[in-house]
């Protein structure tokens, strides 16, 4: 699953992708939330308002209409369970686009609604949300909601505050892709490397600038399982029994190409919008199994809040290139 736009969380965009989430059993989290197709109905235009204002209040994430979760009382709760198609001509996209903007307050504009039409019938509405810059309130129940673990729940005076004031601050992001090419793809490998035609995954890293505030300093610290990586150098932590690799970045160093690099003694400051790729770390061979475990980061840009998070390197689809920069860029348009 990868995002169009980098204000965009990751999103299924076919039907395997949702069959991948089932299969897999991807609970519902601060960032996921699966609903049946019941959810879809005039009574429910309140509830759809809340659940998504409450995903842009926080961190941003998916919601997925046409996905029925296990009974909340049966040890599967808050798993998906299968796919419970929704009737287009009942409950069309450009409906739940009404209901949500005409629903919340300030109007939200930054979320997009992705059908996926099934092969056996019925559609199902993937809505990605990104984080606001402002809190938003759902005009029909008049309050702020927030996500808290996997409900939408009522914001308190101090959040709602918060909230507001993420506009002053830089909204920084990691971007984590990987992908798959040839050990000698390395342009530069060390002289005790020896060269090798296997295949091995690369994950790529980069500053992203969510916000509205150009960011000067920016600084992460990532912390990837040392078992999935093929060459576990220090510095080494042990978090719940696991040992983890961990990683300081920062924008002056440029991206390492899985190498040693040298830091630029100042770089240009990032942009709002815009993104800085920062290194790239050569994973396991693409015969052997990525570690069903978390990779943890935090972020940290000038007085923003410190944002923490983690990502499963068994949710990001990989690519194969020719060589570790990706000579040719798809581009949907014109900058």
């Amino acid at each position: 699953m990868s995002s169009e736009s980098p204000n965009y969380p990751d999103f299924p965009k076919n039907a395997d992708d949702l069959m991948r989430l089932i299969a897999g059993g991807v609970e519902e989290s601060g960032t996921l939330d699966y609903k049946s197709r019941g959810a879809l109905s005039k009574e429910n235009a309140a509830e759809i308002a809340k659940d998504v204002s409450a995903m842009a209040n926080s961190a941003g994430g998916v919601l997925i209409y046409g996905i029925s979760e296990y009974p909340k009382d049966s040890p599967n709760a808050h798993l998906p369970e299968k796919l419970d198609p929704i009737d287009e001509s009942e409950f069309s996209k450009e409906w739940l686009e009404h209901i949500i903007k005409d629903g919340i307050q300030p109007r939200l504009t930054d979320f997009l609604i992705h059908p996926i039409r099934l092969s056996e019938g019925g559609s199902v509405y993937v809505v990605a949300i990104s984080q606001s810059m402002t809190a938003h309130q759902a005009t029909k129940l008049t309050r702020y909601y927030r996500r808290y673990n996997f409900e939408s729940v009522p914001m308190q005076d101090h959040e709602i505050r918060d909230v507001m004031h993420r506009v002053r601050h830089p909204q920084i992001r990691l971007s984590f892709e990987i992908r798959v090419a040839k050990a000698q793809a390395d342009p530069m490998p060390l002289p005790m490397r020896q060269r090798d035609d296997s295949y091995y995954r690369w994950l790529k890293i980069g500053f992203t600038n969510i916000g509205e505030r150009l960011a000067h300093h920016v600084r992460a610290k990532i912390m990837i399982p040392l078992s999935a990586l093929v060459e576990p150098l220090p510095p080494v932590v042990r978090l719940n029994g696991i040992l983890y690799r961990e990683w300081d970045l920062d924008m002056a160093w440029p991206d390492s190409g899985g190498i040693l690099s040298v830091p630029k003694k100042d770089t240009d400051p990032l942009l709002p919008k815009l993104n800085r790729k920062n290194t790239t770390i050569r994973l396991l061979a693409v015969d052997k199994t990525l570690p069903a475990n978390f990779v943890f980061f935090a972020i940290y840009a000038d007085e923003a809040p410190v944002f923490r998070d983690k990502i499963l390197l068994s949710d990001l689809q990989a690519t194969e290139v020719s060589d570790m920069d990706g000579l040719v860029r798809e581009i949907s348009g014109p900058p």
